[in-house]
């Protein structure tokens, strides 16, 4: 009698067999991979979103600067117009104007802001500093220093509209200039930047950041 009952109860101790153990181990394996490719997909959005932020901060100072610089920029040569040259094109943006925003330095600086080291369809965006040659007003020149450049932001998007352009009105409809200086006077009231950076230029899993202003220049006098 107890053989037996021993003999029965070694029988429903035989625990799990092996296809019970396969199942459970693939089941396992299933729920954590798929649990692991969800936390990298959200760990890899969390990275995308800081670099998004990061970027952004990049870029708020300097529309800030470009706004204050252009704000406080005078006419020099007495034309009327308060750019002195504007290239719209990519491949030699360029933009040009006058300011005394600095009280050490004798006359007016040269303030200039343009893309370099162009590669792969993205730039740098530089600002530059002229002072004026001293002595030499009221006809200021800019011919014996040395310009100080700064890098503002890199991972500009050189492509799509026009990046820096001058913009007036005619009867309500906008007159846009994307070529001036020299014999073609800048003859325009407000200077449209629009700016574009990629957050991540290595993979392109992001879109670009763009931030538009128009910047009314106050010194100005239209002749």
């Amino acid at each position: 009698m107890l053989t037996t009952l021993t003999r029965r109860l070694r029988s429903n101790d035989q625990g799990m067999t092996l296809p019970e153990v396969t199942v459970a181990t693939m089941i396992t394996l299933m729920v954590s991979a798929a649990f692991f490719t969800v936390f990298m997909a959200f760990n890899r959005n969390v990275q995308l979103a800081d670099q998004r932020a990061s970027t952004l901060r990049d870029i708020r100072p300097v529309i800030a600067q470009m706004l204050l610089e252009l704000r406080q920029a005078t006419d020099i040569d007495g034309d009327g117009a308060i750019i002195e040259k504007l290239d719209s094109s990519w491949s030699s943006l360029d933009l040009i104007f006058y300011s005394d925003r600095r009280p050490d330095i004798e006359g007016p600086e040269r303030y200039r802001y343009y893309l370099t080291n162009c590669a792969n369809n993205i730039c740098d965006f530089v600002h530059e500093v002229l002072p004026a040659d001293a002595g030499s007003g009221p006809n200021w020149t800019y011919d014996n220093n040395t310009p100080a450049e700064r890098t503002l932001i890199s991972n500009v998007v050189a492509s799509g509209g026009a990046l820096l352009i001058g913009v007036s009105w005619n009867t309500g409809s906008e007159i846009l200039t994307t070529s001036c200086g020299g014999a073609t006077r800048c003859d325009f009231d407000v200077v449209r930047i629009d700016l574009r950076i990629d957050p991540d230029p290595e993979t392109g899993t992001l879109a670009a950041l763009q931030i538009r202003e128009d910047v009314r220049l106050r010194n100005g006098k239209r002749l």
